[in-house]
This record gives C-alpha cells, sequence and structure tokens, in this order.
C-alpha cells in the first residue's frame, strides 16, 4: 500500500511494505530558513515518529548552513531531556553539553555528514544535493516499537554500509522528539580530497 500526501511547502510520501518492516520516505522541498518556517515544518511532519525524525535531519542541515539558527531548530527537534533552560536559548531553553558536544565535534567539522542522510548523495562527489525535493529515508523492524510513546527508527545514510538509529519519544501534546541522536553523528566515509590547485 502506498500513500502519497502534499503538505503546503512539503511533500511526505510514505511506503509501506511490510507489517513489522515498514519503510517510509520522506520528501522536504526547502531547508528552512528562518525558526518560523522550520516550526511549520515540525507542525507539519512531528505527528508521526518518522516525520519527527525527518525533523531532526532537517535541523542537521540548518545548522551547517547556520549555526545559530540549527541550535534553534535543535532545540525545537529535541526531546524535553536534552535540554537545559538557559535564558538565552530558544524560549527558555538550549540543548544540553551531551549534545553541543557531539554537533560541535562531529557535525561542525564535517558538514557533509548532514547531507548524507539525503537519498542520492555519495561520498564520491562530496555528499552534493540532489535535486529537490529532499529525501530523507527511514525503517523500522520488529523490535522498534519502545513503548506506546517510544520507538527506533533507522535512518538510511549513504556513507555508512547500514542504516542509522535514532529513537524517538511523543512529548504530552503528540508531537514526536528527539531522544537519541548519537548513532547519526558517527563518522563516514570521507570524500575525496580534490587535487585542484
Amino acid at each position: 500500500m502506498r500513500k502519497v500526501f502534499l503538505l503546503t511547502s512539503f511533500l511526505l510520501c510514505i511506503s509501506f511494505f511490510a507489517q513489522s518492516n515498514e519503510v517510509f520516505t520522506i520528501g522536504i522541498s526547502n531547508i528552512p530558513t528562518t525558526i518560523e518556517n522550520f516550526t511549520s515544518v515540525r507542525d507539519d511532519l512531528s505527528n508521526t515518529p518518522q516525520g519527527g525524525a525527518a525533523v531532526f535531519v532537517v535541523a542537521m542541515l540548518m545548522y551547517v548552513q547556520d549555526e545559530e539558527l540549527g541550535i534553534q531548530a535543535f532545540t525545537i527537534a529535541l526531546d524535553r531531556n536534552n535540554l537545559v533552560e538557559d535564558n538565552s536559548g530558544y524560549k527558555g531553553f538550549k540543548p544540553d553539553k551531551s549534545f553541543t558536544y557531539m554537533v560541535q565535534s562531529y557535525l561542525k567539522p564535517r558538514p557533509y555528514l548532514a547531507n548524507s542522510y539525503i537519498l542520492n548523495t555519495t561520498h564520491t562527489d562530496g555528499y552534493i544535493l540532489p535535486q529537490k525535493p529532499y529525501k530523507i529515508k527511514l525503517s523500522t523492524n520488529p523490535y522498534s516499537n519502545i513503548s506506546e510513546d517510544e520507538i527506533k527508527l533507522f535512518v538510511e545514510c549513504s556513507g555508512a554500509d547500514s542504516p542509522r538509529p535514532i529513537i524517538m519519544k511523543k512529548n504530552d501534546k503528540g508531537i514526536w522528539k528527539t531522544s537519541n541522536y548519537s548513532s547519526l553523528f558517527v563518522g563516514i566515509k570521507t570524500p575525496p580530497v580534490s587535487d585542484d590547485l
């Protein structure tokens, strides 16, 4: 069974292959350039765990383009347990030290890491983003369901041999947020170094 939903500025395409092993492909037509646009993406997609995971990948892409905006997006995408109160942060919150360390140590020096979670990117061409919409592929397995409000998904990564796990948790407003993200920051195949001088 295949379902296709057309949102205002986002294409959401979900494919179901098996009852216990589902595959979802979510298309993003643009990378948000304001926190208001990102919040709109969150509102459109995060009513499902798959959409919430895609929102986290979008936050990664935003961070690469604008660190300050990306941190605000991460604050919105992360589960409350990954945030700390801070008056200088977005609405009084910001990601905790553990998350900040992961971003600064793994994503900041390897901005291509974010692009690797977009389908049709390859390490041989430096993970250059393909034509829009950008597609994010996620899957489940028979052991994905942790509880009624928590699930482990797997994000396709073009720089790795297998999809990367991400754990999503539903908050009291019914919004799915990322509670465990560490595997998405693990190293991937390094793009070749250009010989051009």
